[in-house]
């Protein structure tokens, strides 16, 4: 990781929330001494801290650390709700997914079936 794109992003990343050093270290939970020295290139982030800039500023690590550009959201309605269910029903909804493909298997063989 170079340090000083690094900075460079968060720099960019905190702007674009339109904050000062100092809302946005609050918000991140680090001094605003501290920050300046990332943004500057000086010092780099621990893992929690770049968690909690891309938590806040809804950018990907991928982005802060290596310059990748954030995809567009590619999550499907179906994603989205399964998100959405406390991850203590995963078996029920695995489950129930596994039904649903075997119903979906046996539809498309009737189907193909049906048109020989």
């Amino acid at each position: 990781m170079n340090k000083k794109e690094f900075g460079q992003r968060v720099r960019a990343a905190r702007k674009n929330l339109a904050m000062d050093k100092e809302a946005f270290s609050e918000k991140i939970d680090i001094s605003s001494g501290f920050l300046n020295e990332i943004e500057c290139g000086v010092k780099g982030a621990s893992l929690e801290t770049i968690g909690k800039i891309c938590e806040f500023t809804g950018v990907s690590a991928d982005y802060l650390i290596f310059g990748k550009e954030n995809l567009p959201n590619t999550k499907t309605p179906i994603i989205e709700t399964l998100e959405r269910i406390p991850i203590k029903y995963n078996g029920i909804v695995l489950g129930v997914l596994k039904n649903l493909e075997c119903l979906i298997d046996t539809a498309q063989i009737n189907n193909d079936q049906e048109n020989l």
